[in-house]
């Protein structure tokens, strides 16, 4: 049993070894790999995280170009850690190294972290695992809401302007972006941020979409029944024709 244990615990550390070979290119210390073979290694893992991230985030590689967008991957590979052992997690992890490391692209560019999380969304909605749909068709007083959606908060409005065009005209957005249980595409949805607090005041209220427009719209000195009841109604309508509702 001794054995068997050692054996694992040397060859996970042969791993860490070889993984921190590949990102920084130095050969650590106790790595045990013919080292003309190496620079192999260290290629096709490049090439494979070059190429997934390339497919993650055309938007944010169009925008930079080639040069940059390779400055950005290089900086990546080398210096962010990434722990997921799914292939299609791993561009997070860009998100994660704009947002909680230091690093010259976010401070040159403030707006690339929230870009890369846009686009990034895409793919959690799209490649996240099917959850129970309840049967229920959505009512004023029970919603059956699609568990496959975001609430986000935007600073520029990437969901209808190119990069060049949204960062000239910042603006704080509420989005929701939801997949499409029919097709399977991500749609989103911009809605004011009251909109935005009913919809995340659902869960605590049961589900009741009138309840919530009420209490929401109580917390905002807005009382008139009929009004809220009017907007309430139409919300329903059209969350349930753009498949947020079911």
């Amino acid at each position: 049993m001794g054995s068997s244990n050692s054996l694992k615990a040397d060859t996970k550390k042969q791993q860490q070894l070889l993984a921190e070979y590949c990102r920084t290119g130095n050969i650590p210390m106790g790595l045990m790999a013919k080292p003309e073979r190496l620079p192999h290694y260290r290629r096709l893992v490049y090439n494979v995280i070059y190429d997934t991230l390339a497919s993650a985030y055309p938007i944010t590689k169009a925008y930079l170009g080639k040069e940059k967008w390779k400055f950005l991957i290089d900086d990546f590979f080398k210096k962010f850690p990434n722990q997921s052992p799914q292939i299609w997690r791993m561009p997070f992890g860009l998100f994660k190294y704009l947002k909680d490391y230091p690093n010259p692209h976010s401070e040159a560019l403030p707006f690339l972290a929230e870009l890369v999380y846009f686009e990034w969304l895409e793919i959690e909605l799209y490649a996240e695992k099917d959850l129970a749909l309840k049967q229920n068709s959505s009512t004023l007083d029970s919603v059956n809401l699609n568990p496959h959606h975001r609430i986000i908060q935007l600073k520029y409005p990437f969901h209808f302007l190119s990069v060049d065009e949204a960062i000239k005209a910042p603006k704080a957005t509420f989005i929701v972006l939801f997949r499409n249980l029919e097709n399977y595409k991500i749609e989103f949805s911009e809605v004011s941020v009251l909109v935005a607090k009913v919809l995340e005041a659902l869960p605590e209220n049961n589900f009741d979409f009138l309840h919530s427009m009420k209490k929401v719209a109580a917390q905002n000195d807005i009382n008139d029944i009929e009004i809220i009841e009017k907007q309430a109604n139409k919300l329903l309508i059209k969350f349930k024709q753009l498949g947020l509702f079911l």
